[in-house]
């Protein structure tokens, strides 16, 4: 991986009751020194992580969502002088062996950002697999392009500037399921390129989930309610920019 002062990587990775997939995927990283924040997000089951190097756990006194738990972990890490974060979940869904590829896009294109596009293995939910192409449908609305080819994959690497300025300004208003969502086409709205990165993702037969079919899917609707009406006031400018 390639490295210098105006490209300090880290990854972030939010957990609740992640059970010992955390532990299956920790083993599989990269052994390269790059620094860990996992954010337990007041999980109920005690986070026991089996190999601590490099990897700074910070639990949250009240569960806040896996987007709380992001931005939580995006304002550690800029805080602390990264200037790009790999978010990465704690399901053991994502392919390790991508990450490489991942950081190295993010330092050749350093105010871009790197978006998984997934390729599923035959375990995907059919429900999962549909909902996305829905969602996917109205991310090309929202944007008024198909710069997007994926809005829900939680592998990605965000260049921290941006997307921190979004969230100290408060215009991330999702902090669940729809938080990847809003952020990647909020970035978007902000003139950030998104690259697109295929990625397999792999559901693991004993795989936990913790998304609420009601809940989250009525939040991820609102999400993309609140997107529409976005792109209705800057409609110009989108389509300028695809000229």
């Amino acid at each position: 991986m390639n490295t210098d002062k105006n490209f300090r990587p880290c990854i972030v990775i939010p957990a609740y009751n992640p059970q010992n997939l955390l532990n299956i995927m920790l083993e599989k990283l990269p052994k390269n020194k790059i620094t860990i924040f996992i954010i337990d997000d007041a999980s109920t089951e005690e986070l026991k992580i089996n190999n601590s190097e490099n990897i700074q756990i910070h639990r949250l006194a009240k569960n806040s969502g896996k987007g709380g738990a992001v931005m939580h972990g995006l304002k550690l890490a800029f805080a602390a002088g990264f200037t790009h974060v790999l978010q990465i979940d704690a399901d053991n869904q994502h392919s390790i062996e991508d990450i490489p590829v991942f950081l190295e896009l993010a330092f050749n294109k350093p105010q871009a950002m790197i978006a998984g596009f997934p390729v599923y293995n035959n375990n995907v939910p059919t429900i999962r697999k549909y909902g996305r192409k829905f969602t996917n449908l109205w991310i090309n609305i929202e944007t008024l392009s198909f710069a997007i080819k994926d809005a829900m994959c939680g592998f990605r690497v965000y260049p921290l500037e941006p997307a921190i300025k979004l969230i100290e300004q408060n215009k991330i208003k999702s902090q669940r399921m729809g938080f990847d969502i809003e952020i990647i086409v909020k970035l978007y709205w902000a003139g950030i390129e998104i690259i697109n990165q295929k990625t397999t993702i792999n559901y693991p037969e004993n795989g936990v989930s913790h998304f609420r079919m009601f809940k989250d899917n009525l939040e991820i609707s609102k999400v993309h309610c609140r997107l529409f009406f976005g792109m209705l006031k800057r409609i110009f400018s989108l389509l300028k920019r695809r000229s």
